[in-house]
């Protein structure tokens, strides 16, 4: 009897503990989408705010870790909080390779493009398929004079669905049988 009584308390209180987390789940995902609103409307204080709200209930959220440091490269420009940020995200999730295409997007900024490469290559060590990290690494190449990689690397993250590298073939007129003249490079700004 006594047997039966600590099963049945136990089974109350994981069946209160996963309702508690349910909304606790819940809860992180309002104040994500509250602070992915901010951020579209260009409010960072108020977007920071709530994903600080969020960590606090759940330490491992990665979407806003990811979303902070965006924050504070874009809005703050402030890189240093930046990478902390997404240096603590790859701590909670070392597979995480949107982390490392933000990473080097820093370091791309700061024009350090050998730090650059290295984490889109990352990033495209852990999804084959990412794009956007093939574009970014065919901007590299480009920056480097190495138009036939770049070419290479820009088509290839156009066929992995990067909208970037297709907005850019699309606004330069290039297509698929590579007939246009590249050996001036590329022209046209990445953003």
């Amino acid at each position: 009897m006594r047997r039966i009584f600590h099963l049945l308390t136990l089974f109350v209180v994981l069946t209160m503990a996963s309702h508690s987390l349910k909304a606790q789940s819940n809860e992180v995902m309002i104040l994500y989408n509250a602070a992915y609103v901010h951020q579209k409307a260009y409010r960072p204080n108020e977007a920071m705010r709530c994903l600080r709200l969020a960590m606090r209930l759940d330490s491992t959220f990665i979407p806003a870790y990811n979303l902070m440091g965006y924050i504070y490269e874009d809005a703050y420009v402030r890189y240093d909080s930046a990478l902390m940020t997404y240096r603590k995200l790859l701590d909670i999730d070392s597979t995480y390779a949107k982390a490392y295409v933000n990473i080097g997007h820093i370091f791309f900024l700061q024009k350090k493009y050998d730090e650059a490469m290295q984490c889109n290559e990352k990033a495209v060590a852990i999804d084959s398929t990412y794009g956007d990290a093939y574009f970014n690494i065919g901007w590299i190449y480009n920056i480097r004079g190495n138009l036939e990689k770049s070419i290479e690397y820009i088509f290839r993250a156009a066929q992995y669905g990067s909208r970037e590298a297709k907005e850019f073939l699309d606004r330069n007129g290039y297509n698929d049988n590579l007939q246009e003249d590249y050996s001036e490079g590329f022209n046209d700004d990445p953003k």
